[in-house]
Formats: C-alpha cells, sequence, structure tokens
C-alpha cells in the first residue's frame, strides 16, 4: 500500500494492506447511539462528530421515536457522518413519561424546546429542525416566538392550522 493511502488516515506507518485501511476508515465513521431521559422524555442520539451540526426531528400527532417516518431518518443519519440527530418521544406517548389525556399542545412545545437545547448542547451550535405534520406547526410556534437557537427549519406536511383545535 501506497504511503500517500497511509497518510490519508493519519497512520504512522504505510505498511497495512488495503482491507486494513478500509477497516479503520468505516470505524471511522461508525456513530456513537446512545439512549436516555430527560425530564420524562426518551430520547435517541446519534452523534457522529460533536463539531458537527445536530438535527433534531419532532414527530407529529401521537408520533414518537419508533414512528415509520422517524426509523427512516435515523437510519439516513446513521450514515450520514456529517451531522448529528436526535428524535424523542414526546410526553404522553411511547416511552415518555405522562398520560397521553394529560398532554396538550403547550406540553409538546416544552418538550421539543427541551430536546432542541439538548442537542445544542452537544454541538455547541444551533440546530436544523425537521418538524412533521403537528412536529411543524410546533417547530414554527418555537421559531416564531424565538423560544430556542434554531439555525433552520425544515417542515415536513406541517399542520400550521392545528392550534385551534388544541386550545379550543
Amino acid at each position: 500500500i501506497n504511503a500517500e493511502y497511509g497518510e490519508e488516515l493519519g497512520c504512522p506507518t504505510a505498511n497495512m494492506d488495503k482491507d486494513a485501511v478500509d477497516i479503520a476508515k468505516n470505524l471511522s465513521t461508525v456513530p456513537s447511539i446512545y439512549h436516555g431521559q430527560k425530564s420524562g422524555l426518551e430520547y435517541t442520539v446519534i452523534e457522529h462528530d460533536p463539531l458537527a451540526r445536530g438535527v433534531v426531528y419532532i414527530p407529529g400527532f401521537t408520533s414518537g421515536k419508533d414512528s415509520d417516518e422517524c426509523v427512516i431518518l435515523r437510519k439516513y443519519f446513521e450514515n450520514l457522518s456529517t451531522s448529528n440527530f436526535l428524535c424523542y418521544d414526546p410526553r404522553g406517548i411511547g416511552m415518555s413519561d405522562l398520560s397521553f389525556s394529560d398532554c396538550n399542545l403547550t406540553t409538546w412545545i416544552e418538550d421539543a424546546q427541551k430536546m432542541i437545547d439538548m442537542m445544542h448542547e452537544i454541538t455547541n451550535k444551533p440546530p436544523l429542525v425537521v418538524g412533521q405534520s403537528l412536529g411543524g406547526h410546533i417547530a414554527s410556534c418555537i421559531a416564531q416566538r424565538k423560544m430556542c437557537d434554531i439555525h433552520s427549519l425544515v417542515l415536513i406536511c406541517p399542520g400550521i392550522n392545528y392550534g385551534h383545535i388544541f386550545t379550543s
């Protein structure tokens, strides 16, 4: 194997065989995946690089981190080494605390704020926020009221007109 190939990986010697170098390259992109609980919220973080931009997924109505949409996003971000990813179960959903009947829009906005702040703490940068359906409504409320530092929003079929349902 040539010296350039070994140097590219920061290896002290270029006498490595190609398979060993390929394995080392792949290991360097394996993310840390951890699960936890914060303030009654069950969450999953995929961390590739604490200096990379973070992405927070805010799920739709009655969805959480095990929904089909979130599973697809999690698999995508496991393989995207340029970003970190956080998804969670809002309170009243999945493994988080409280019963669904004890939650309302204010509860879920607070949940999203906590997760956005948590990703900001991990990366030291405002995250990109992805909101799907009611999660899009929640993300736009947080951004409009400047409740958290957000780099940018991606809204997928946002439920922008849901607010009146939860306040009446």
